[in-house]
């Protein structure tokens, strides 16, 4: 999935933000780059570009410089392919969609898909009062107790070791060598800001755990290091040696123990990307117009013939734009 590929690929930034020299532009372009992947993989992550920002300011790098870098035009042809498929560069964020395009939808559609959005991440499916209404349940924290018979543990399961680990090697670590400062009082600053803010927008407002964990890994990770003043050099050292061998060791542990766990019930090479004979032969190819059609699934699709949707469509049309075929309601 993207979820782990974005929250490491800001772990990452994070650390070159830490030990790149913020005064060269190739450490701007650096940072860019990660930020444009990580937001590209997971647009929950757009405080990322706090980043770059804070870079591109206090250096006041030239603007042509900046605008003109491969990220910017992976971002570009990234909100192009959004603006082609949904009629909105951030979907479905209705402030951003283009109204005059014949495929953008109408408001009340994207309020619906942000309000159920919001919804199911604060524990909609959990809720015991039956005749809320998604905008009453998101409001006022009336969510809190639908949200903590799910939510919860899986935050625990994952902070609390973390927390744990972390503060073990704390305690090892302390000693009597001070830090060498490659994180000065700014950078910390602009590393806090990012991690509360990432945070609160997080716990706030879509508040499952995948969506936004690496901000509070990082926030909980900065509170260590704000207390870490000075370290144990040789127990630094030999932490190191042994660190990443017993990550490779557990890692792969842990997925042959999964491996060997779900043996009988899945195959190691995933069988369930193609649509089953029996399946396809209740497929209906549906004509919207003299030249196209779509295939109506009441299953899901998976890799059969496109368009397909499990959802039946009775007022839409078809027309030809250059060389797409635009689908869009009557």
């Amino acid at each position: 999935g993207n979820d782990a590929m974005a929250h490491l690929t800001i772990f990452y930034l994070i650390s070159k933000f830490i030990y790149l020299n913020a005064k060269k532009f190739t450490s701007f372009k650096k940072i860019l780059y990660l930020s444009v992947f990580a937001f590209l993989n997971k647009p929950f992550l757009i405080f990322s570009f706090i980043f770059p920002s804070y870079l591109f300011l206090k250096n006041k790098f030239r603007l042509n410089l900046v605008i003109f870098n491969l990220p910017i035009l992976f971002l570009i042809f990234w909100l192009l392919k959004n603006t082609l498929i949904s009629g909105c560069l951030f979907f479905p964020i209705e402030k951003t969609c283009f109204k005059n395009l014949s495929w953008s939808d109408k408001k009340e559609f994207y309020t619906q898909i942000n309000l159920e959005g919001e919804a199911w991440s604060k524990g909609w499916p959990q809720r015991e009062n039956g005749s809320i209404s998604m905008i009453n349940f998101i409001k006022n924290f009336n969510w809190i107790k639908a949200w903590k018979k799910e939510q919860l543990k899986n935050f625990l399961k994952n902070l609390v070791p973390f927390i744990l680990i972390s503060l073990l090697i704390f305690i090892y670590l302390k000693g009597n060598y001070l830090i060498k400062k490659n994180l000065d009082n700014e950078k910390k600053i602009i590393i806090l800001f990012f991690a509360l803010i990432g945070s609160i927008f997080f716990l706030i407002k879509f508040p499952l755990y995948r969506y936004g964990y690496s901000f509070l890994i990082v926030l909980i990770s900065l509170i260590y290091i704000f207390c870490l003043k000075k370290i144990n050099i040789d127990k630094i050292n030999n932490f190191s040696k042994y660190f990443i061998l017993v990550c490779i060791v557990g890692l792969t542990a842990k997925q042959l123990h999964k491996v060997y766990k779900y043996s009988d019930e899945r195959t190691l090479i995933p069988i369930d990307r193609n649509l089953s004979m029996i399946h396809q032969k209740q497929i209906n190819k549906i004509k919207i117009s003299d030249t196209y059609s779509y295939y109506y699934s009441t299953v899901e699709c998976k890799y059969y013939k496109a368009p397909c949707t499990n959802y039946f469509l009775d007022n839409i049309n078809h027309k030809k734009i250059w060389n797409y075929d635009v689908i869009f309601k009557r």
